[in-house]
């Protein structure tokens, strides 16, 4: 049996503000629960400062420079290998959600079975989910997530 793939990709978390990395200040129960059943990186680095080079690198395994991702909106493109590709040959279901920042939106469905996002517009989509909120139902327990929720819930 093929191990689950989850690859989270956050937008400025320092690990040390998770709960499990030893921050006694910070609830994230979920996050702490994953981590404490997985595999995870606590010595790593970014190849870039920005977060599309950097995240190109990750999913093509080469510098940015190599394929041309010096800087922000430039994706991986039709013919570069990256993981996802990989993965999606080797059988697995590929899901991808809120944003993508890392292959061109023309080809993404080249390489993921589904796309969540509050704002996805895309066509030609295998599982489209046009939702404001999230389609799983809420667990409780995580004020800060709760109240973003119950906020996003008074805007709809």
């Amino acid at each position: 049996m093929k191990p689950n793939i989850i690859l989270i990709l956050t937008e400025e978390l320092r690990s040390d503000f998770l709960g499990y990395t030893g921050n006694k200040d910070s609830e994230t129960p979920f996050l702490d629960k994953l981590a404490n059943e997985s595999v995870t990186f606590l010595n790593h680095f970014t190849v870039h400062s920005k977060c599309v080079p950097s995240r190109t690198s990750l999913f093509s395994g080469r510098y940015p420079h190599v394929g041309g991702h010096r800087t922000l909106g430039i994706f991986l493109r039709k013919g570069e290998i990256n993981l996802a590709e990989i993965l999606k040959n080797n059988g697995y279901y590929n899901a991808i959600t809120q944003k993508n920042h890392v292959i061109e939106e023309k080809i993404l469905m080249d390489y993921f079975n589904e796309f969540w996002s509050a704002s996805n517009k895309k066509k030609g989509v295998e599982k489209e989910h046009n939702k404001s909120l999230p389609a799983y139902p809420q667990i409780p327990g995580n004020k800060y997530a709760d109240n973003y929720v119950q906020d996003r819930k008074s805007v709809s």
